[in-house]
């Protein structure tokens, strides 16, 4: 499952962007693997060193500007980390096809969903200073 970027993927903060952009990155190089062993291994190991510096950009972008559901958010993050260990370490243990196929259409779906529903949430903390944020609020 090949994933196309598009700018509509795009939440409005450059390093996010450029950090979601790498992940699905990560992703289609699983998709382009066609079952290569080393190449799978290598790319599953890669996406979670990628994804838990990445989470921790976007946590500490949302704890800076006081995102209020921002455990929630933390919560939806090590699921998707927990998803990417398991699948590798089924992978590690089984290297089939399947666990290849099945691996891309949950991190796939997973990922796109997350950037698309989840992460617009918390722009307005991210995006906008704390201070603007309290005039609108008063």
């Amino acid at each position: 499952m090949l994933i196309v970027w598009s700018q509509g993927f795009d939440i409005g903060h450059a390093d996010i962007d450029d950090d979601h952009r790498v992940v699905v990155d990560i992703i289609n190089n699983l998709n382009d693997s066609h079952g290569d062993a080393a190449l799978v291994s290598w790319a599953l190991s890669g996406l979670d060193r990628y994804v838990r510096r990445h989470f921790a950009r976007e946590e500490a972008l949302m704890r800076a500007g006081q995102y209020p559901d921002l455990e929630a958010h933390i919560a939806l993050h090590g699921e998707f980390r927990r998803q990417i260990i398991e699948l590798r370490d089924r992978w590690e243990h089984k290297r089939v096809p399947v666990i290849e196929a099945e691996t891309l259409l949950i991190l796939a779906h997973w990922w796109m969903t997350h950037i698309r529903h989840e992460d617009p949430k918390y722009v307005p903390w991210v995006i906008a200073p704390v201070s603007v944020r309290q005039q609108d609020a008063a």
